[in-house]
């Protein structure tokens, strides 16, 4: 009778980084952070995001030169979004109804919870967004305590504190933190966040 995938020993146990996601602690490090960048086929684009200030699409030929200071600043890890140019049209799967139905057909199947996840042999888990979830994260970090478990600030909560900051609320720098410092509270051992540039200098200081 084949091992269930659950029992079988984690592939991350081998590598420092994934040995470091595999136990939470209050602390921010570098090793907690992972950049998601976007990749164009374009390849020697530099397209600025207006919706993500200070971020933009990356063509093949300028990533390691936009990777580089970031490696020197500690960076271990990215998240790569490929970005299609050559297309007619970029498809939306969340505004063409895709996701709703993929999710709708994973849930009346019972696939859409992190049991499954846990079952089928996952490395590491994710919760996505993070910010309204925090309460989410901490159940899952609970529940699944041997775990990596990956908490996405995604563009949304990017641009809230971005232009919050730029319109005088708040302090940017001190709004990250306690943000940063709110996710590994609730559980999280890696967080995906666009603030990773920012967070690797402002660690080192």
């Amino acid at each position: 009778m084949p091992t269930p995938a659950e029992s079988i020993l984690h592939s991350g146990y081998f590598h420092p980084t994934l040995r470091y996601w595999q136990t939470c602690v209050a602390d921010l490090r570098p090793d907690s952070l992972i950049y998601p960048i976007f990749i164009t086929d374009s390849a020697d684009a530099v397209e600025p995001i207006g919706s993500l200030p200070g971020q933009a699409r990356y063509g093949v030929n300028k990533v390691e030169g936009m990777l580089r200071p970031l490696v020197g600043n500690g960076l271990k890890c990215v998240l790569i979004v490929g970005v299609p140019a050559r297309i007619e049209k970029t498809v939306d799967d969340m505004m063409d109804g895709r996701v709703g139905a993929i999710k709708h057909v994973l849930l009346s199947n019972g696939m859409g919870n992190k049991e499954r996840d846990v079952r089928e042999g996952a490395d590491m888990l994710m919760v996505k967004p993070g910010l309204p979830y925090l309460d989410i994260v901490r159940e899952v970090k609970d529940k699944f305590p041997n775990h990596p478990l990956a908490v996405f600030n995604v563009s949304g909560e990017f641009a809230m504190m971005w232009h919050g900051a730029q319109a005088g609320a708040f302090d940017l720098r001190a709004a990250v933190m306690e943000a940063m410092t709110a996710f590994r509270r609730a559980g999280a051992d890696i967080i995906i966040t666009y603030y990773t540039p920012q967070l690797l200098s402002w660690l080192k200081e």
